[in-house]
């Protein structure tokens, strides 16, 4: 029979592949195992990185107004609580992260690249929704710590009531992006819809086009609601591929996935 001081002793050097075993309570004992390229005529090398609350903390803080109490690694840690679900610890093993606001914009990007005959997953890429633009920051922070190559993208929300371009300002700082109050535009390392994901689609699918097919759809589907419908990847995809061939397209749509996928080829070029 195995001591229990045998069994603790395992579970501290704890190989795996499961985001089920990553928790607040052993986040800094985490270990991100990657090979690296050093040179074109050099064999790659191994990397590891590791990430403390107190530099998740100092980053978000400069990213930050700085204004109140500085934060800390402990104030910090029952905020990581919310935000480390077995969805976003998904991001611990994957080749390549998109973080995004909700599902919604998860099953559109997925929807996208269907019709440019793309899968994601399949291609190593994990689009993770964070659950609203203020939880974006924190994975942000990790993923830049651990070295793992990401994507973001969010909706700007211009003109929307309650909010708040120091959400967006935050982001890009924390991103050391060009700092506006209220982006718009697909960049190497993220995209910012200037309303919202919903809008930007029908604006440039064209309003009329637009809702018919989110009528056809419903019934082809079976959904009674277009909220819950747009959450369907197979629903956006298909919604896409009839509106381009009526020759309507979303545009940012489009360069979102090309953005994704040369950033990620990109990354690819330095590991395996």
């Amino acid at each position: 029979m195995l001591k229990l001081s045998t069994i603790h002793n395992f579970l501290s050097y704890l190989c795996t592949h499961s985001p089920l075993f990553v928790g607040i309570d052993r986040f800094e004992q985490i270990r991100v195992v990657r090979k690296v390229s050093t040179g074109d005529t050099t064999p790659k090398s191994t990397r590891v990185c590791s990430v403390t609350l107190d530099a998740i903390a100092e980053s978000l803080w400069n990213s930050s107004d700085k204004k109140g109490e500085k934060y800390t690694g402990t104030g910090l840690k029952s905020r990581m609580r919310s935000i480390l679900t077995p969805w976003i610890n998904e991001m611990f093993f994957s080749e390549f992260v998109v973080l995004v606001e909700g599902e919604d914009d998860r099953a559109a990007l997925h929807g996208a690249a269907v019709y440019h005959q793309k899968d994601l997953e399949s291609d190593g890429i994990s689009v993770i929704p964070c659950g609203g633009k203020n939880n974006l920051g924190r994975p942000i922070a990790i993923l830049q710590h651990l070295g793992i190559p990401f994507f973001v993208v969010w909706d700007a929300d211009k003109e929307t009531k309650g909010a708040r371009d120091q959400d967006n300002v935050r982001l890009l700082r924390l991103l050391k992006a060009t700092v506006t109050k209220w982006p718009s535009g697909v960049w190497n390392s993220h995209a910012c819809f200037e309303t919202n994901l919903d809008m930007t689609i029908e604006s440039e699918i064209g309003s009329k086009e637009y809702e018919n097919l989110i009528r056809k759809f419903l019934e082809v589907f079976g959904f009674r609601k277009k909220k819950h419908a747009i959450k369907n990847p197979q629903f956006v995809s298909d919604l896409l591929s009839e509106a381009g061939k009526n020759g309507k397209t979303s545009a940012t749509l489009d360069s979102i996935v090309l953005a994704i996928y040369s950033r990620f080829e990109e990354s690819s070029k330095d590991s395996v």
